[in-house]
């Protein structure tokens, strides 16, 4: 999770963006568990306690990827009893712009 300035008071939740298709694949098929497309590279799923930047990442990333778009809102507890490390860093690169595509699932 990335987020300069973290405040537990002013941003209570992680956010993660998903694709819908991918993550209803997921709950149906995986057990309900998720790797975004980037995992293996990156090592990590990306995310971020302020909403606000995810605008900025959706538009920057994913402008022109058809299809729907689901934002999963999690918390620190809740990662933490599923096992999630959960760490604050500065913003991090992604490998890649890997978002499925219709024929891949």
């Amino acid at each position: 999770v990335t987020d300069e300035g973290y405040s537990r008071t002013s941003h209570p939740y992680i956010f993660h963006l998903v694709q819908a298709k991918l993550w209803q694949s997921t709950v149906s098929t995986n057990g309900g568990v998720y790797y975004p497309p980037t995992y293996d590279l990156d090592g990590f799923t990306h995310g971020t306690a302020n909403p606000d930047k995810l605008l900025v990442v959706a538009n920057h990333f994913y402008r022109e990827v058809d299809g729907d778009w689901l934002c999963l809102r999690m918390t620190l507890e809740s990662l933490k009893r599923s096992g999630v490390e959960v760490v604050f860093e500065g913003t991090a690169p992604v490998k890649q712009n890997a978002p499925q595509t219709s024929d891949l699932l």
